[in-house]
Formats: C-alpha cells, structure tokens, sequence
C-alpha cells in the first residue's frame, strides 16, 4: 500500500504482480500531507512525497528513504493562452480562473510561495479556493477549458498537450519505515525498483526522469 500523488506509482502494479512471490499494489492517490499521515498511522507501508530538489531533505527518524522519479514542477497554461501567460502576475491581471490543489499539497504550497513573493493576494486570484486532488486532474480541468492555469506537473502538462512554465525542479522520493524493510512487500518493491523494466517506462514518458529510481537516497 503506498500514498502518493504521482501518477506513475500505477506503473509499479504490473511488475509487482509479475514479481515472485507475487505482490499486489494498493495506491491511494493523495498530497504530501495525507501521504505522511497514512504511514504514521499504519495504514500504508510507503509514503510517495515530492520535494525541490533545491530543497533539504527532512530527517525521519527510522525511515529508508528510496528515490523514485524526478520531474520540474510549474504552471500548466491553457492553449488559449500559452503566448501571453507567463506568470501569476499576468493571471492576476487578466482576471484568469486557476485549478488549484488540496491544502497540504506540494503543488499548493508552491502556489503559495510564488503568491507571497510576487504580493499577489490569493484571494485575488479566481479559482484558488478550488481542489482538485490529482496533478492529471488539474491537467484535465484546463485542457478541457474549464480554467486557465494550474500548478502541475510537467508529465501531467505534456499528456494534455498544454504549455508549462517551470518553476522548480523535484524528486518523487519514497518513505519507508526500517520495520518493514524485511517484508515481503517491501522486499518486492525494491527489486522493481532497481530492475531494468520500470526505469524503461518511466524513462519512456515524456517529462520524466528515472536516474534516482531505486536509489538509497537517505538511511
């Protein structure tokens, strides 16, 4: 069972159920926050957490930490607008609708950040009070012109076909807590990740790269 929020989590599925002993996958979509608060209280084995990679790594005291994948995080601009959107400021200015994400999110606290350093009141903003739990549904919502803009991932961007403006660079890293470093599970999900067939789909999808995949990031 793993809580995370990037959609490339359903590529383990296949390679886990191949896997022997075969091992099920059980994902539950969800921010940074739910994510940590579903392995504390033991209802997952793994969390999935995205951070900068600009950023120092928390310290979480007897847990593995396990790279997955890295991606740039940013705006994901509507067609109707790729060549005059660049910024929260041309948003603002315009009266433009966003698809924000859920409180708690790393998507929303970057929002955030970027709100607060260029004096833009989020309350200004049409949309902000939205929340829409998955990056491929703010994709979604502004490929299909329900809204202008939204902070997403450059996977989650380019799978619409929609103009992104980086903001930051990130890496999807994988909390596991040392007790369950000896199951089964756990045992399986290593192998995947330091096999040759998930390094193959990440790497084939644009926006994605694989190089931390499986990596002992932190001990």
């Amino acid at each position: 069972a793993i809580g995370g929020c990037d959609p490339a989590l359903a590529l383990l599925q296949g390679p886990l159920q191949r896997h022997d002993p075969q091992v099920g996958l059980v994902w539950w979509p969800c921010g940074n926050t739910v994510a940590l608060q579903l392995l504390e209280s033991g209802l997952s084995h793994i969390a999935s957490v995205h951070r900068s990679l600009d950023s120092r790594r928390k310290h979480w005291p007897g847990v593995e930490v396990v790279g997955f994948a890295s991606w740039r995080e940013g705006l994901a601009v509507s067609p109707r607008h790729n060549a005059t959107v660049r910024g929260l400021e041309d948003i603002a200015s315009r009266g433009l609708r966003i698809a924000n994400r859920e409180p708690g999110s790393e998507a929303r606290r970057l929002l955030d950040e970027r709100l607060a350093s260029g004096g833009i009141a989020p309350e200004t903003i049409a949309g902000y009070d939205t929340e829409c739990t998955a990056h491929l549904l703010v994709a979604s919502a502004v490929a299909s012109g329900l809204v202008d803009a939204g902070v997403t991932t450059e996977p989650a961007a380019l799978t619409y076909g929609l103009d992104f403006v980086p903001w930051q660079q990130e890496i999807s890293e994988l909390l596991i807590p040392r007790s369950l470093m000896g199951g089964v599970e756990v045992k399986a999900l290593l192998d995947v990740l330091a096999g040759r067939e998930l390094r193959q789909q990440l790497g084939a999808l644009n926006g994605y790269n694989a190089e931390s995949c499986g990596r002992i990031l932190a001990a």
